[in-house]
């Protein structure tokens, strides 16, 4: 039995959360299992029951501080010598992946796996920010055995370009469960319209995501208060949870959009949900490649998303549009266009574009089984 240490923040539905349990999900777990180590201040996450289900042990640290770092490593240390030993561990915490990975060396942990997720950490620069992401690259350059990243951009920016041409990192694409998103029991989406009271003339915006900045779902109600000039019958769903929900419902109270723009919550059927959809939305400040994207081309549903998402994430289907953020009209005047969706790619032609963009659930579990299961 190989055991592999997690290490992530929360484990709620999100891109990097969304990969690594579709992997979880489709392994040998009598020779591959899991623990999870989530570096969190919140006591349950979306997906704590699922793992425990498959048999993982969820263990919590605190968020590391600038004034207790050394307790932070401390308490890594403390994990990984009481639950272990390891035979490898897979960091997913971007620039944090510097500290998990030299205490893992200290720990004698052979496979050091870390991985980028993102193309930007979200921080503000300062002297000390940019300092620590000095030290963090540096570490990580040292003690990772396998360095991994969703896409180019993502791994540019946390191994480097010198890696990256160097073949140093390997690209593991975020591939999906491609049959569960191209065909979608109609019995179930009629169950949603009639729950969302979504009628057969309304035209129907999707977003979905954690409601965080990042996100950028300010954005998408601006468009939706100019967009309805044009169209009285757009409605517009937020699909997920997140700290600014409240911020962004008393937005919606005050721009008297409440009939128009509608939030569900975190929701397990996205298969279904993106059948309600005549778009998607994602106009999000940075990403690596979101696996949200790549599940809406498996259901053929066109995605307006921002031009700083890696363009890697586009499977030639003529489904991704991107357009800079700064050009708001250019928004405007795409959508104003959305009509109710017509199928533009034949089940078929999306498998192939699936499989011959490396999207394969299955390739990707038999590389990370193989990394896991390396010899130090």
């Amino acid at each position: 039995m190989i055991k592999v240490l997690q290490v992530f923040g929360a484990m709620n539905c999100g891109g990097a959360e969304n990969m690594i349990m579709n992997i979880y999900r489709n392994l040998d777990r009598n020779k591959v299992q899991f623990d999870f180590l989530c570096c969190t201040n919140d006591m349950i996450a979306d997906y704590d029951e699922e793992i425990l289900n498959l048999g993982a042990k969820i263990y919590r640290i605190p968020l590391p501080t600038f004034l207790k770092f050394f307790s932070h490593m401390n308490y890594i240390k403390k994990i990984i010598k009481k639950y272990g030993p390891y035979d490898a561990i897979h960091i997913h915490t971007l620039l944090h992946a510097g500290i998990v990975s030299y205490v893992a060396k200290k720990c004698k942990i052979k496979n050091i796996v870390v991985h980028s997720h993102s193309t930007n950490s979200g921080r503000k620069s300062s002297f000390y920010r940019n300092l620590y992401e000095k030290i963090s690259r540096r570490l990580i350059k040292k003690n990772a055995t396998s360095m991994i990243a969703c896409g180019k951009d993502a791994g540019n920016y946390l191994f480097g370009n010198k890696n990256m041409k160097n073949g140093k990192v390997l690209i593991l694409k975020n591939a999906i469960e491609a049959d569960k998103f191209i065909s979608v029991d109609n019995k179930q989406i009629d169950k949603i319209r009639k729950e969302w009271h979504v009628n057969s003339t309304d035209i129907v915006i999707g977003q979905i995501g954690r409601l965080v900045s990042v996100k950028n779902h300010v954005f998408s109600i601006k468009l939706i208060k100019e967009l309805i000039k044009y169209n009285d019958n757009l409605k517009l769903f937020f699909v997920g949870n997140g700290n600014l929900m409240d911020d962004l419902k008393q937005m919606v109270e005050d721009e008297n959009l409440k009939n128009y723009v509608y939030f569900t919550g975190l929701q397990n059927n996205i298969n279904e949900w993106l059948n309600i959809f005549d778009c998607l939305l994602m106009p999000s400040l940075y990403e690596g490649i979101p696996l949200t994207l790549i599940e809406a081309q498996a259901n053929d549903l066109d995605c307006f998303v921002s031009s700083n998402i890696d363009h890697s994430v586009d499977l030639g289907l003529n489904l991704i549009h991107f357009i800079e953020l700064d050009h708001f009209n250019e928004w405007v005047n795409n959508l104003k266009q959305i009509k109710k969706r017509k199928r533009k790619n034949s089940n078929l032609q999306r498998k192939e574009a699936l499989k011959n963009n490396n999207y394969d659930l299955k390739y990707n579990v038999e590389m990370l089984e193989k990394i896991y299961g390396k010899k130090g």
